[in-house]
């Protein structure tokens, strides 16, 4: 196809001598591409290595698309190379999607294999109708501009040499030549996120609405790359009088980034997270828009980002590092000889039981009752808090007009037996308890309008 081999030279995707590991699913589209490189590569001389990930999901099926690759390659003279994975069980141990839990087992099998065979690029067969379902799909869960230009045609060594070439026109190429391929009956499923926009939202809007909606959603997603190409770069610009990153930290002078404009002051965000290290995969919305607003919090405050990172507001700047820190944990002794001072945020092993400490942004977001979590008004702590079993003189506030209840007339107002009342952890500022763990907390704690900063308590069973 002479549109994708000048598709492969605008990007610069595949230069001489490079060696380039093919996936291949067996699928209309990576046959192609395959054929497609094949061709390529007599006009650019590079080296095909073929990897193909079989997911456990099919039986059957899915050893035979296996089968049928293998085949494939060795018609062609092509070294084949096979990562078998459960992916069923990767979704469940990780408690993520089996779509999420396929995408993250073929990109893992693709590094092993770059390594394996001294691979300098990846070639994969995303299309122009998956670059339309990941625009919309982006879309609809809610996306800033990053996300509504798509994937990429290329992406460090990932290269996509049919983004720009559509589905049809990739059946038309196999068709015409006879060449055979596999069909996944799972991309014919509505179990899939994904497959309910290609089966059935992508049609409709072609069929009622634009024969060529799937096309100018791609070609959208084209042309807001060029404007957040324009818009990074900007930032980098703009981070030079506000932005100091060293020994994978960055350092955000808040004066001069709170008089910058929003926009820029979102891209500063993600320019910080990424000069660190912080993947951007995880990044949402609500992170970014967290760390806008921490420069108007007081110092101190801290919250936290997928990776083990984490912003904290400092006298007159905003220090994002990854401090990921091991759980605090102690052998189970009992609640009577143990106290554990807490930090924000932490993990605690205390009595049996974990404790885990986080930190987030109020914005009147509904509170839940639950009895071993709770959140309370991180503004109103002023003293050092502590997890511990009961003592003399401890006390809560019942009410709003700050009346106080001793601890010991609660559990005897409450019948909590005796030899029970001192295995109940509390969480406590010095004989103040704000919260006796699975009964209540105390009101001098609780959060209410004026709130800004929550501070979330999970307690969970420790494993034995």
């Amino acid at each position: 196809m002479q549109k994708v081999f000048q598709y492969i030279q605008k990007y610069k995707m595949i230069e001489e001598n490079d060696s380039v590991i093919v996936g291949v699913s067996g699928g209309a589209d990576s046959v192609c591409l395959l054929f497609v490189l094949l061709e390529v590569r007599k006009k650019i001389p590079f080296s095909i290595q073929v990897v193909h990930i079989e997911h456990g999901i099919r039986g059957q099926d899915s050893l035979d698309d296996a089968d049928f690759v293998d085949n494939l390659c060795k018609e062609k003279g092509i070294p084949f190379y096979l990562y078998s994975v459960d992916v069923v069980k990767a979704a469940r141990d990780k408690k993520i999607s089996v779509e999420e839990a396929g995408r993250e087992a073929r990109y893992e099998a693709f590094a092993d294999a770059m390594e394996r065979l001294n691979g300098n690029k990846i070639a994969v067969a995303h299309n122009a109708n998956d670059q339309a379902e990941t625009i919309l799909w982006n879309l609809v869960r809610g996306s800033g501009l990053r996300g509504l230009c798509g994937t990429r045609p290329v992406r460090d060594c990932i290269i996509r040499p049919l983004l720009d070439t559509s589905r049809a026109e990739i059946e038309s190429y196999l068709t015409e030549r006879k060449i055979a391929y596999r069909t996944d009956i799972t991309n014919l499923s509505d179990d899939y996120t994904r497959n309910k926009l290609r089966l059935h939202v992508l049609p409709y809007l072609e069929k009622e609405l634009n024969g060529a909606a799937t096309a100018h959603i791609a070609e959208t997603g084209q042309h807001l790359q060029k404007i957040e190409a324009y818009m990074e770069e900007a930032s980098r610009r703009e981070a030079k009088d506000c932005i100091c990153i060293s020994n994978g930290k960055a350092l955000i002078d808040t004066a001069i980034f709170s008089q910058k404009p929003e926009v820029i002051r979102e891209y500063l965000c993600r320019f910080c997270l990424k000069e660190i290290g912080c993947g951007l995969r995880d990044i949402g919305s609500v992170h970014i828009d967290n760390l806008m607003k921490l420069p108007d919090l007081q110092s101190g405050r801290m919250i936290q980002l997928p990776g083990g990172y984490r912003a904290k507001r400092l006298p007159g700047q905003i220090c994002i590092a990854n401090e990921e820190e091991k759980p605090v944990e102690k052998a189970y002794m009992g609640l009577q000889e143990q106290e554990l001072q807490v930090q924000v945020p932490g993990t605690y092993v205390i009595g049996g039981k974990r404790v885990i400490f986080t930190t987030e942004i109020y914005e009147n977001q509904n509170i839940k009752e639950k009895a071993y979590t709770k959140w309370l008004d991180y503004d109103k702590i002023y003293n050092a808090v502590s997890l511990r079993s009961r003592r003399s003189g401890d006390y809560f506030i019942t009410n709003r007009e700050g009346g106080k209840k001793k601890l010991k007339s609660y559990f005897i107002d409450e019948k909590i037996p005796q030899d029970e009342r001192d295995r109940i952890l509390l969480l406590a500022d010095g004989p103040h308890i704000m919260w006796i763990v699975g009964y209540r907390i105390s009101e001098a704690y609780k959060v209410t309008e004026d709130t800004k900063i929550l501070l979330k308590i999970q307690v969970e069973q420790e494993a034995d």
